[in-house]
């Protein structure tokens, strides 16, 4: 028994100081790091590409691309410059960009208006010295990128004021009748519109819903970053249409589209905050663990397939926990329902249902 004892906290002794003696993740990757490009592909040309990673979690590349004048692409270097937010999963095995965006340093190839969607990438390799990072986890198809560490970069402190005003701008929305009430709308925030047009001569009914981003506002206007859009025709005759189409990489689709309304031709203005959206995901979260408990979980469980007979004490017990579930999933999915917001423009209308843009 004492040498089974002796055994196990050697054994302990052992994995605490391995553990301790590892430095983590994210203390490894803090620093600058070099590209020494793709690993085992020449074609790409000369990196000096270098990017570095800091404490709060802001990460910041700058880099050049020479081509080779056997690829076809035009000879010279590519100057860009781009930062963002970094964080790492799974133990540190894989990194997530995002928020990235173009610095708007003199000789970027970026403007404020490129904003680069979340990105995942593989860490095949981390330690002192040599970072190895893939496309997704380690297969024959992926694409490896090498990095070596070099002195740390300074970080550029002034272009976040800048970043947060193009990705995370707010739109201040004030009550027309009492304007000390105000409701804030981010830039990031899903919002849904809609606007009826109708054609006195031909009686054609024509409504829009709208769905995007709002990128910029007036007294008069608003500025939509289009998701998708769905118009419904209604005729005199009875006959009626429905057309839907799709913006800004949804079903595939890449292409960006900005629109600008009139304040006046939009009916009403439907968004979801940060705080209802939490609301909402879990309101659906219980609602349909419920749905499931009820409807799958409680029978399945309850029958005895030998003696063909339901066990009903344990099936009232498993429907009552789906009942619980239901009752705490419906009043969250209420609190988290739409905000609906009727507009107009200063001074136009005042009451106190509607709202204008400041």
């Amino acid at each position: 028994m004492k040498t089974k004892l002796t055994l196990l906290v050697t054994l302990f002794f052992f994995v605490t100081i391995h553990l301790f003696a590892q430095k983590p993740a994210k203390s490894l990757i803090i620093g600058s790091w070099q590209e020494t490009g793709p690993i085992g592909d020449s074609s790409h040309g000369t990196y000096c590409t270098v990017i570095s990673f800091y404490k709060n979690n802001v990460y910041q590349i700058k880099g050049t691309h020479s081509y080779p004048r056997n690829t076809g692409k035009l000879w010279g270097d590519t100057l860009n410059y781009e930062a963002g937010k970094w964080k790492l999963k799974r133990h540190g095995k894989w990194l997530i960009y995002s928020a990235a965006h173009g610095i708007p340093l003199q000789g970027s190839c970026y403007s404020m208006s490129d904003i680069i969607s979340t990105e995942k990438v593989f860490i095949c390799k981390l330690n002192d010295t040599c970072l190895i990072i893939s496309d997704d986890k380690p297969e024959a198809n992926s694409m490896y990128s090498g990095f070596t560490r070099i002195p740390a970069l300074p970080i550029i402190q002034d272009n976040y004021k800048i970043r947060h005003h193009y990705v995370d701008s707010t739109f201040v929305l004030v009550n027309s009748l009492d304007t000390s009430k105000k409701k804030i709308i981010r830039e990031l925030d899903y919002v849904n519109l809609k606007t009826t047009h109708i054609n006195k001569d031909t009686s054609i009914t024509i409504s829009n819903e709208i769905k995007g981003n709002i990128k910029h506002t007036s007294d008069t206007s608003l500025t939509l970053e289009m998701s998708e859009e769905t118009i419904f025709t209604d005729m005199k005759n009875g006959f009626n249409s429905t057309l839907s189409n799709y913006y800004a990489g949804n079903s595939g689709n890449d292409s960006i589209e900005l629109r600008t309304l009139k304040i006046r031709d939009i009916d009403l203005l439907k968004y979801r905050g940060k705080g209802r959206k939490t609301f909402n995901n879990l309101g659906s979260m219980f609602i349909g663990f419920s749905l499931t408990t009820i409807f799958i979980v409680a029978p399945f469980a309850s029958i005895n397939f030998k003696k063909g007979k339901i066990n009903s004490t344990n099936y009232l017990n498993i429907l009552a926990a789906g009942a619980a579930q239901l009752v705490i999933g419906i009043p969250l999915s209420i609190i988290g329902r739409e905000k609906k917001i009727r507009l107009t423009s200063k001074n136009a209308i005042k009451q106190g249902d509607y709202w204008y843009f400041k």
